[in-house]
């Protein structure tokens, strides 16, 4: 067994060990006596010690964000043996360092995996833990934070408001400040966005504020849409751009529908226009879409948002001198109910009469707006009938183009009646010869109630069905029915 002391070691690993070996022989005669003798010889040996690696360095530890497979950098090693060979290997992965995320190429080459890119806005730093060895039996292990450089990214500008329904669009009656910046996004620095540039729209102009804009009407007597462009910038000067989509409408007093600037009794007739044009939505900006062009702003009396059977009172309010409560839904918790009557039947060439019934449930309903809908294939309009108290607004007006008969009913002077329960209208239709059998639906659209207070009432509505009898698809219910019937 041989020893090096340690400090015999020269700093390069070496040391030159002298070992002396002595071979003692022993020699005898026939007669076992001893002869002395001896045989000795020396020799030198060069023995190496091995020097663990003592540190590892990756130069230089950071990946550029947003680019797959993004290298490190390269991996040395400090080893008092300078001509030793090192090799690298990735430590198993844990909790405390993201080895999963890196391979090791070309022998010392630290990179993301190749489907991997790195988030400096997610993930700042990378912890990965590598191991080199030496070849002798000597290794080091290490842990190293690499870190993420960040990379400007480009922000989103995104449209404010849609050019369809008219209820998508940023509502403008005069100068309107627009925060566009609100729904814009930027994966550095949100705070960094503001607003470049502006175009203007073709009835209005647009101020640049920085942070949002403002969108200034020119065309005193246009109404309807308008859009411009805005070019949204970041803080490293990454730009996108995105469009404003606005709807002009006049600032006009509440109940002057017609917007002549008073309100008086053709508000009464102009708000019956707006209440059925354009579609099913009642809300006022809405009715811009329509063949009106009058003021839906000043059509909504009672400034509710929507043009309705409650803004009838408010109008006739108005003209009276009378105030319109300023509170604009009705305090009951328990909602009125307008419906079609059930279980009606008709034949071919026979006219049925269609009940809507109305349920209160503890509200005064002093007026009601609502629109009856048919299939002109099947039915002809003959008539309404209205059931309601005397001395009220009445018209019953049908719609060839929309197959519908258009309804409202309002008080005008104070105090208003109520309406009672039961049947508030009756629509006469005539069945066509060709009509086809079975249900047809009747429907209800453009509804709504409204107290003496000018308040909206919370309504439900229900539709209804005839069933067509005694034509192709349906069934007769004047004929007999044979069942065969057998004793046993």
């Amino acid at each position: 067994e041989f020893r090096v002391n340690s400090s015999c070691v020269d700093p390069s690993g070496v040391a030159n060990v002298t070992l002396n070996f002595g071979l003692q022989l022993e020699f005898g005669d026939e007669n076992s006596a001893a002869i002395p003798g001896g045989l000795t010889n020396n020799a030198t040996f060069a023995v190496t010690a091995n020097s663990a690696p003592s540190n590892m360095a990756l130069n230089p530890a950071t990946v550029v964000e947003n680019t797959p497979g993004a290298s490190a950098g390269l991996l040395s090693t400090t080893d008092a043996d300078s001509s030793d060979t090192h090799t690298y290997t990735l430590l198993p992965d844990t909790a405390a360092n993201d080895n999963d995320q890196f391979q090791i190429l070309n022998g010392r080459e630290l990179l993301l995996l190749p489907a991997v890119a790195a988030n400096f806005e997610v993930k700042p730093t990378y912890t990965v833990s590598i191991m080199t060895t030496d070849g002798y039996g000597g290794e080091f292990s290490k842990d190293f934070v690499v870190n993420v450089i960040n990379v400007n990214e480009a922000p989103t500008a995104v449209n404010d408001g849609a050019p369809a329904p008219p209820a998508a669009r940023i509502l403008v009656t005069g100068p309107t400040t627009i925060n566009v910046l609100a729904n814009d996004t930027d994966p550095d620095n949100p705070a960094g966005l503001s607003v470049k540039s502006v175009t203007n729209g073709s009835n209005g102009i647009v101020v640049n504020n920085g942070t949002n804009v403002t969108f200034i009407p020119t065309n005193a007597s246009y109404r309807g849409p308008d859009s411009f462009t805005y070019v949204l910038q970041d803080s490293g000067g990454i730009t996108d751009d995105a469009q404003v989509f606005v709807n002009i409408q006049a600032d006009h007093t509440p109940g002057d529908c017609n917007g002549d600037g008073f309100v008086r009794a053709a508000d009464m007739t102009a708000l019956g226009n707006e209440l059925f044009d354009g579609d099913d939505n009642s809300k006022w900006y809405t009715a811009a879409g329509g063949s009106f062009t009058g003021s839906p702003y000043g059509c909504n009396a009672n400034t509710n948002s929507s043009i309705d059977a409650g803004d009838f009172i408010c109008i006739a309010n108005f003209i009276f001198g009378r105030p319109c409560n300023p509170i604009v839904l009705a305090s009951s918790t328990t909602a009125a109910t307008l419906s079609v009557g059930s279980g009606l039947a008709a034949t071919p060439g026979s006219t049925v009469s269609i009940p809507i019934l109305l349920r209160g449930d503890g509200n005064g309903v002093a007026a009601a707006a609502f629109a009856v809908n048919f299939d002109s294939a099947t039915f002809a309009y003959v008539s309404t009938d209205l059931n309601v108290p005397e001395g009220l607004l009445t018209d019953a007006t049908f719609n060839a183009e929309e197959s519908r008969v258009e309804i409202i009913i309002a008080g005008m002077t104070p105090p208003y009646p109520h309406f009672a329960d039961g049947v508030l209208a009756t629509i006469n239709l005539t069945v066509k010869n060709d009509a086809n059998g079975g249900d047809t639906a009747i429907t209800l659209s453009h509804s709504s109630l409204g107290n003496d207070d000018g308040q909206d009432i919370p309504l439900e509505v229900s539709d209804g069905s005839i069933t067509i009898e005694g034509a192709p698809g349906g069934v007769n219910l004047d004929q007999d029915i044979f069942i065969p019937f057998i004793a046993r």
